[in-house]
């Protein structure tokens, strides 16, 4: 699997555990969701824009598409490991943050917006 980054040059100022946990859960996710595709290699793109007063991470990856249906609801999972949390907390961390989650799923890319 191989990693892009691109982009960060700045300071956000948060809980720096709850916020490695955000985004070592959106990573993990990633390279599942490459591992459960039928490609033997994968990308996972992180980029990191400031824009409009706020850092805007943009996450995607080259693995299966999305779930249809709630993937922030908890307990929710279509993954054999896992326990369906992983989503719901990070979205609640984020909002803690006063920052916000989005998704698109064509092409598949999370937005995450911190102040």
């Amino acid at each position: 699997i191989e990693f892009e980054f691109s982009g960060f040059d700045g300071i956000i100022r948060g809980d720096a555990n709850l916020l490695d946990l955000v985004f070592s859960n959106f990573i993990f996710n990633a390279i599942d969701a490459i591992e459960e595709s039928d490609d033997d290699s994968g990308v996972v793109s992180i980029e990191h824009k400031f824009e409009n007063g706020s850092h805007n991470f943009y996450i995607s990856d080259s693995g299966v598409k999305l779930p249809s249906g709630a993937i922030f609801e908890p307990f929710k999972t279509t993954k054999l490991k896992g326990n369906g949390l992983g989503l719901a907390l990070s979205l609640e961390i984020i909002n803690a943050h006063k920052g916000s989650v989005a998704v698109q799923n064509e092409p598949k890319l999370f937005t995450i917006s911190l102040p």
